[in-house]
């Protein structure tokens, strides 16, 4: 068996590749004892300092928290109550690039007779109150980044509302829109490449419309496909892709929660998926950069009548993965060689064997590279014919490293370093045999397509 320690050229990790997949939903089990089940939480990303935050919620059988929970991509931890920060639910959270901070704003307290007024900013350690004026109390409001500033819209002042105010990091100010969508809370909002998109909402059965605001006004997005109606869904936008996800909720049918996910760019689109968390509404969600994935936490889980909020982490996005791609081909009679994973997989810090069974006698060859779009300059896949093989012999992938093996069977395992530099890089594998020192006895196994990830 031939041992490897992958070594990537930093001109390599960044070659070209095949396109991004779907990505799917995963369960991440936490390594921390803290509890996580509360609905009512929103969450928000701080891609400085590579953590995602939530504040408060709904603790099992009507326990409102005064808590922050903090997840650094494998652990949740519990920051203590902080004095003067009450307990709340349906808190509006988002990151403010320029104060570097999340800022949260407004919720409902038992401990307080009206809808919570108060702008608050998180450094990673501690909440600070901002001594300054805004938009009237409210929960169940959403607000997110339209390049520029913060973008609340909507919540409950305890009558549903639809004024859109802008926070620029000193001062919030009410924003004159027309048209402006209609009043609704527990609407799902999130902002992406210079604009926001928002769905959904408006307590009860739940909205199905489309919005996007541009940077100076909302208007109406009119897809071909439409979201079934929901309320207290999540809204992320995947950074990876370019691409807004929504998920989860629940609709006007309350025998028939929803179990879907979709992705919009300029249309939605319901992704096929393998991976269904249990169906939930009012989960906190946000986009955790370093792993590149969408990560959501508890929820009230649907059938539960408000009694069980969710203690689970789920995780959308893609995984260390291998997958077979192209056909292999032979020399005549030959068997055509095959190619695939025995043991392990390509996560960081682990170690994948892919075993390769080809005719006996002759020379086997382990063949590893970078891309499956181009080898030096030349466009893949690259029929071998052209060096006196089979028609049907195709190299797919670069040729960036190459070893002799020997054996109707042989193994080739590959060390993964924990390098973060490595996450998200994808390798591709083939094996060749030659019976003899002619190309016209070439046999080309399928080849493999690896991704590294930390899970």
């Amino acid at each position: 068996m031939k041992h490897y320690v992958l070594v990537l050229m930093m001109s390599v990790t960044a070659s070209t590749s095949t396109a991004l997949g779907q990505g799917d939903w995963r369960l991440r089990p936490s390594s921390g004892a803290v509890s996580t089940a509360r609905t009512e939480m929103q969450l928000a990303a701080d891609p400085s300092r590579g953590l995602v935050v939530g504040f408060g919620g709904l603790r099992p059988y009507i326990n409102v928290a005064d808590t922050t929970l903090v997840w650094d991509g494998d652990t949740w931890s519990e920051l203590p109550a902080q004095p003067g920060m009450i307990a709340r639910i349906g808190a509006a959270v988002a990151y403010h690039p320029g104060l570097q901070r999340v800022v949260l704003f407004g919720g409902a307290s038992p401990v307080a007779s009206n809808a919570l007024d108060e702008t608050w900013t998180f450094d990673g350690a501690r909440w600070q109150l901002l001594a300054i004026a805004g938009p009237p109390g409210r929960s169940h409001a959403a607000m997110a980044w339209d390049g520029s500033r913060l973008i609340l819209f909507g919540g409950l002042r305890p009558q549903l509302s639809n004024d859109t105010w802008a926070f620029d990091g000193q001062t919030w100010t009410q924003l004159a829109t027309a048209p402006s969508p209609p009043p609704r809370s527990h609407h799902a909002m999130a902002g992406g490449n210079g604009e926001i998109l928002m769905c959904g909402g408006g307590y009860g059965g739940g909205y199905n419309d489309t919005w996007r605001w541009t940077g100076q006004a909302w208007e109406q997005v009119w897809p071909t496909v439409q979201p079934p109606p929901r309320h207290g869904a999540n809204l992320v936008f995947d950074a990876e892709r370019s691409r807004y996800l929504l998920s989860h909720g629940f609709g006007p049918n309350p025998y028939i929660p929803p179990t879907d996910t979709f992705a919009f760019t300029t249309d939605w689109q319901a992704l096929p998926l393998t991976a269904l968390p249990y169906p939930r509404r009012s989960a906190g969600a946000a986009w955790f950069a370093r792993d590149r994935k969408v990560v959501m936490v508890g929820g009230e889980l649907w059938g539960s009548s408000g009694a069980v909020a969710a203690s689970d982490t789920w995780v959308f996005g893609e995984f260390a993965s291998v997958t077979s791609y192209g056909s292999g081909c032979a020399a005549g009679a030959a068997a055509v060689p095959t190619l695939s994973p025995v043991a392990g997989s390509p996560v960081m810090g682990g170690t994948l064997t892919l075993e390769t069974r080809c005719p006996a006698g002759g020379i086997g060859l382990f063949e590893l590279g970078f891309s499956d779009q181009y080898w030096a300059g030349v466009p893949l896949p690259l029929s071998l014919a052209v060096l006196g093989a089979a028609p049907a012999c195709q190299l797919w992938m670069s040729g960036d490293r190459i070893e002799v093996a020997t054996g109707p069977v042989f193994q080739n395992s590959i060390a993964i370093p924990a390098t973060p530099a490595l996450q998200h890089v994808k390798f591709h594998a083939q094996s060749f045999h030659l019976a003899a020192l002619d190309f016209a006895t070439l046999s080309a196994s399928n080849a493999v397509r690896c991704r590294i990830d930390r899970y």
